[in-house]
């Protein structure tokens, strides 16, 4: 492996285990909302973090993927991990010859 490789970082647009509906109400609803908004502010956090190592940015209807070069994989995600965030609010792959691992 190099010392520098081609690196996506997916993040969850939707994380499953915190948004669904627990109460039939109102005010679940709202709870619902904020658990979102919370989750979203998180992946624009990371999205600010990301940014000044070269990363770009495209999605679909699940997930948000940032993509990047000539960085070393392992490096980002320490990188996420000392900023506080959590191993399960995004992946880190990293693409050797022509086929995607996990990191």
């Amino acid at each position: 492996m190099s010392e520098q490789e081609n690196v996506r970082v997916i993040m969850h647009l939707w994380e499953k285990r915190d948004f669904f509906l627990q109460e039939h109400t109102p005010e679940g609803v709202r709870g619902m909302g904020k658990a979102l908004s919370d989750h979203l502010k998180r992946v624009a956090a990371i999205m600010e973090l990301l940014k000044p190592f070269g990363f770009i940015f495209s999605s679909n209807k699940q997930h948000l993927y940032a993509d990047a070069r000539k960085i070393e994989a392992k490096n980002i995600r320490q990188i996420l991990l000392s900023q506080g965030f959590q191993e399960y609010e995004f992946q880190v792959f990293f693409e050797q010859g022509k086929k995607w691992e996990t990191l």
